[in-house]
This record gives C-alpha cells, sequence and structure tokens, in this order.
C-alpha cells in the first residue's frame, strides 16, 4: 500500500489522491499502533513518532499543490 501510495505521490495528475490517501494511511497506522501496542510511543525515534511529522509535511504538500 506504501508503494502505491508513493507512486501516485510521484504524479502530478495523482499526487492529490496520493497525498489524501498517505494521510489517511499514516493517521489509520497510528490509531491502530496506539491501539495494538500503546508502548510503541515512548520510543523517542520510534515508526509511531515519526508518523506525525510526516502527516505535517504530507499535508503541507497537499495545500501548496495548487501554488507550483
Amino acid at each position: 500500500m506504501d508503494i502505491s501510495i508513493g507512486v501516485l505521490i510521484a504524479f502530478r495528475r495523482s499526487s492529490a489522491f496520493g497525498l489524501i490517501a498517505g494521510i489517511v494511511a499514516s493517521l489509520g497506522y497510528m490509531i491502530g499502533a496506539a491501539i495494538l501496542t500503546p508502548d510503541l510511543w515512548d520510543r523517542a525515534l520510534g515508526a509511531l513518532v515519526k508518523t506525525g511529522p510526516a502527516v505535517v509535511l504530507m499535508l503541507v504538500a497537499l495545500l501548496t499543490l495548487d501554488n507550483r
């Protein structure tokens, strides 16, 4: 799924859809992991901690997509 989202983001025609899909997938990962393995949140460089800034970057890319 991640590779498919990356391919969608790579092409201009589908990048908005890919960014939205990436945000939804990332939030799904975060919610699912918070329920199933909440102990992963306490690791400073863990996968869950890095997902938050990635979502913010995808939001910024989505907002600036029309300006390019």
